[in-house]
C-alpha cells in the first residue's frame, strides 16, 4: 500500500523500498501494518476512536507491572479475542452504533 506510492508505471525492476523476502522484509511489513493500524484507529472517521482512546488512557494509568501482565495475557490468548460488531441503524437521520462484544475462539 504505502510502497505503491513509489510506483511510476515504468517497465522493468520496480524499486519500492522493500527488501527481498527475508526477516528484514517481515520487519518492514510489520512496521507498515502498525502504521496503517494507527492511522485507522486514530482517524476522525473511526466511530470507535473515542472508546479506544478512553481504553488507552485507562491502560496508561495502570502500574507498569499490571500493563506488562495485560500485554502478556493478550499475546497468550490472541486466538480468543473480543469482537466488536458495528451496525448503523437509522434513527431520525442519525446513526447509532450497536456494539456487541463476543468472545470467539478458533474452535467456534
Amino acid at each position: 500500500m504505502l510502497h505503491m506510492e513509489s510506483y511510476l508505471g515504468a517497465e522493468g525492476e520496480w524499486k519500492c523500498g522493500l527488501a527481498k523476502e527475508s526477516k528484514q522484509q517481515d520487519e518492514q511489513l510489520n512496521s507498515l501494518r502498525s502504521k496503517f493500524a494507527a492511522k485507522i484507529i486514530l482517524s476522525e472517521f473511526n466511530l470507535l476512536r473515542k472508546k479506544f482512546m478512553k481504553l488507552v488512557q485507562e491502560f496508561e494509568q495502570k502500574p507498569w507491572e499490571e500493563r506488562k501482565k495485560t500485554i502478556d495475557h493478550a499475546i497468550a490468548n490472541r486466538d480468543h479475542r473480543e469482537n466488536i460488531e458495528e451496525a448503523p441503524i437509522a434513527n431520525n437521520g442519525e446513526c447509532e452504533i450497536i456494539e456487541a462484544a463476543n468472545i470467539t475462539s478458533k474452535n467456534s
